[in-house]
Parts: structure tokens; sequence; C-alpha cells
């Protein structure tokens, strides 16, 4: 049986279909001084998990389930940590500075893995293997993204893929984004005001082409910064076969808040009106719905906790505790 801890870059051990929910939750409303909350978005299961090693470093992000972390102590050195199985890959590299909101990704090809941490707003990204002394400051584009995420390179299916979002494209689209859904990837094309809804591609590697479709099972995508699948027969109050996001606001004719497009009856719906939600006159909190949650983790991207005390002198959510 081989060791996680003596071999936390296997394949086997690298999470896909974990996110960590709970990465803003008041510390009052959590399991455990670091507990956090996590989903498989394949199963349905929730586990709640404690994390003692938030106690000695810096959380940066979390991709698949795992959790980049990074030293407390210069040169902050940075640790993807599996939180199932305490195994974490070691990277000589210390972490980049001004790096406030970032997107990790993992690719696994080769002898070694690279983890990628990339700038959503200006299209660059940093990367290192284990053993190199620096992250690397790279131009980071959409294929890029897409190569990540399907851990598939293919010059051919890049061609596609580039044909579908040029310029031109923008005549009618207003954004594009990149899922794995059920062991497939999708390209999802959200269209201008004054239509509404989403276009879908299945992307097949081996045929080469981009297949139309409005039929993705009992799949549910939630769209954002970080796009997830779940599976809504494992999870309640989640339909299947349809795709969530946030309105686009008044400048393109939609109100602000939560989205839902039913691929079947291609049909638009606002379901909820923010993230978060108040009531009464002094505010109270409403416990989030699913769906608010996920929406949350996709388009909420939390402050890297060392450039928030390198800018501002404070840790944003995980403080040490008394």
């Amino acid at each position: 049986m081989v060791d996680p801890k003596k071999h936390p870059a296997d394949p086997r051990f690298l999470l896909r279909e974990w996110v960590m929910l709970d990465a803003e939750l008041p510390r009052g409303r959590r399991t455990a001084p670091f507990g956090r909350l996590f989903l498989n978005t394949a199963t349905g299961r929730f586990l709640h998990r404690d994390l003692p090693e938030l106690a000695n470093y810096y959380l940066i992000a979390s991709t698949g389930g795992l959790l980049v972390l990074a030293s407390r102590s210069p040169p902050h050195t940075v640790l993807v940590v599996n939180p199932l199985t305490a195994s974490c890959i070691t990277f000589k590299a210390p972490m980049p500075n001004f790096l406030l909101h970032t997107v990790a990704h993992l690719r696994v090809a080769g002898t070694a893995p690279t983890l990628v941490l990339e700038h959503p707003t200006y299209g660059m990204a940093y990367l290192a293997k284990p053993d190199d002394e620096h992250f690397a400051e790279v131009k980071y584009n959409p294929l890029d993204k897409a190569h990540d995420i399907s851990g598939i390179r293919d010059d051919k299916v890049d061609d596609l893929l580039s044909s579908s979002i040029t310029p031109r494209s923008w005549e009618k689209y207003f954004r594009f984004y990149f899922v794995q859904s059920a062991g497939e990837m999708l390209l999802v094309l959200s269209r201008k005001h004054p239509e509404r809804g989403m276009d879908v591609y299945k992307v097949n590697f081996e045929k080469k082409v981009l297949e139309p479709t409005t039929r993705i099972g009992s799949s549910a995508l939630f769209l954002g910064e970080m796009c997830v699948s779940v599976d809504a027969n494992k999870i309640p109050s989640i339909n299947g076969n349809c795709i969530f996001y946030l309105g686009r606001g008044q400048h393109d004719g939609q109100p602000d808040g939560i989205y839902m497009y039913d691929l079947k009856t291609e049909k638009e719906e606002r379901i909820v009106n923010d993230l978060i939600q108040f009531i009464g006159f002094y505010g109270k909190l409403v416990t989030p719905s699913m769906v608010q949650i996920l929406m949350n983790y996709c388009t909420n991207i939390p402050w890297s906790q060392l450039e928030s005390e390198r800018r501002y002198g404070f840790l944003e959510e995980v403080h040490m505790e008394e």
C-alpha cells in the first residue's frame, strides 16, 4: 500500500472533486478553531476537518480541496496540503509578492507537479515546481486555464477553442468559462444582452470537435473565477441540467442576483437577490442556501492572508485563536 505522506505528489492523492466551502466563514460559526467544511462535488458528501496547519501557515488559496499555504516566517515558502491525508508537497520557492487574490491550479505532468498561482485580473500567473528556487512570472491566457482544468494539451483542440473565443465572438457573447463536469470538459458561453442564457459545448478531445449540447444530465454548473460542477442528485435544493451564475448588473440590462438557466427549457430565472441576505431592522444574517454557498465559493475569491498582512497589517479571516 502506498503511503500518501511518503508520496504526496502521487495523482491518487491529489484531490480534484472537493471544494473548501467556508474559507471565509466567521470563526464563531466554525466547528473548531481551525475547522473548515469541505464538499465532494461528485458524491455530495460533506466533511468537517480541523486544520491545525493554519496556526502556523498563511492560507493562500485552495484548489480541488487541496490547500495552498505559505510559512509565516520569511521567506514564506509554500506547501500544498491534502487535508484528508495530512500529506503535503513542499516547494522551495517563496511566495510571490503582491498577489492579493489568486486562483490556484496544480498541474500533474511528468515527474513533478507544477503549482500555478493565477492572477485573474491581469492575465498572468506564477509557476513553480517543488525544487525551483523561485516562481516564474508568465503570461496566462484562457487556453492555459483550459489546460490546467482538463489536464490535457492538444494543438488541434486549442485551435478549436481559440476560434470560439475570438474577438468576433464578443459580438454575441459576454463571457466564457471552462468547466470540468462528470469527466468531460465543457466550454460555456454567456450570451450578451438582450439575449439571455448560455450556450454549452462539450470538448471532444478524441474527435477534435466542439459538440453543442443542452444536456448535462444531473450536473449543475456554478460559474465564476472558479467554476464548479456538482451532481444535483446528491445535493438537495439544486436543479440538475442547469447553470448558476451572478447577474451582470444594470449596465447590461440585468438586475444583480443569482440566476439559474435551465438548458432544457432555455429559460433564465433570478432565484436569489444576492450572495448574502439580511432580514429585519438590525440586519440579521439569513442562513445561506446551498446555491448561495457554492456561488460564493466561485465568485468571492478570498484574499491571501500573507498579502493582507503585508499590505494592511492584519490577517484576512484566520487569526491565531487564544
